[in-house]
């Protein structure tokens, strides 16, 4: 492990590397400080190894006006603070392609959940209560929403990785993940827990008037809208390069996730 913004740790860290997958997400509250300097110090390493940049991108570059149906081709309106940081560092990593032949692969995905790791809308929100048969949803139940299974999305980096070599110095791709309503994941959940729930609002009105004094929720608040527009990400092209692309049915990733999180 390697502190990104100390760039001496980093080159260490990075040395003799092919590839070096971008996972870095500071906490909300620090995109503003760390996320493009962070960016700056990964493309100098990957200009040194002349290592394989792989980037997990999100939905935030489309902004307010997301349309019910991304492609490649979308064209990015970012009109939040954090999807103004991601636009910046796509666009640097383009720039270092063009300009240094640093190769970035970008993969666009929806929200994550599953994996080992913790910290995800899902754990924290919607299967928070589970075990008292409560289901917080943070939007209209019939509102479809993107969401990137983690394991399939790690797997698809590895496959896109090995034919990185065919691909052009700056790439961009959409995971196409599972799409579902609210009400849909709550019939997932209900499904691998045998049981029923009842659905609770999000506590948004608290969180609009407090965000002016957490700082945290500021910056949860600015992604709001992505509750409320319908969205999902075209695979397409992915599958084109790839042929089959890695793909856990929603049932069976829902009740791996809650086995992992210990609810089943």
């Amino acid at each position: 492990a390697a502190d990104a913004l100390d760039l001496r740790q980093l080159r260490k860290t990075t040395r003799g590397a092919d590839f070096i997958f971008n996972g870095l997400s500071p906490v909300y509250t620090e995109w503003a400080r760390s996320a493009l300097p962070m960016a700056r110090n990964v493309m100098k390493v990957c200009q040194e190894t002349r290592a394989t940049h792989l980037f997990p991108g999100n939905v935030y570059n489309y902004g307010h006006t997301i349309p019910s149906l991304c492609t490649e081709d979308t064209p990015f309106a970012a009109s939040t603070l954090k999807g103004r940081i991601r636009v910046e560092m796509e666009k640097l990593f383009a720039q270092m392609a063009e300009k240094y032949k640093v190769k970035t692969l970008v993969l666009r995905a929806g929200d994550f959940y599953g994996g080992s790791g913790r910290g995800s809308w899902f754990d924290l929100v919607l299967t928070d209560k589970i075990s008292k048969n409560q289901y917080v949803y943070p939007g209209p139940d019939n509102v479809i929403h993107s969401w990137a299974y983690l394991p399939d999305l790690a797997r698809t980096f590895v496959v896109l990785a090995e034919q990185s070599e065919h691909l052009s110095s700056f790439e961009q791709f959409l995971f196409p993940g599972h799409s579902l309503t609210g009400g849909e994941f709550q019939a997932l959940i209900e499904n691998a827990c045998d049981t029923s729930s009842s659905p609770l609002n999000f506590p948004w009105k608290l969180i609009r008037m407090g965000r002016f004094l957490v700082p945290m929720w500021r910056e949860i608040f600015e992604v709001a809208y992505l509750w409320e527009r319908p969205h999902r990400l075209d695979g397409k092209r992915l599958s084109e390069l790839l042929g089959e692309t890695p793909f856990t049915p929603p049932e069976v990733a829902v009740r791996e996730v809650l086995t992992e999180l210990k609810h089943l």
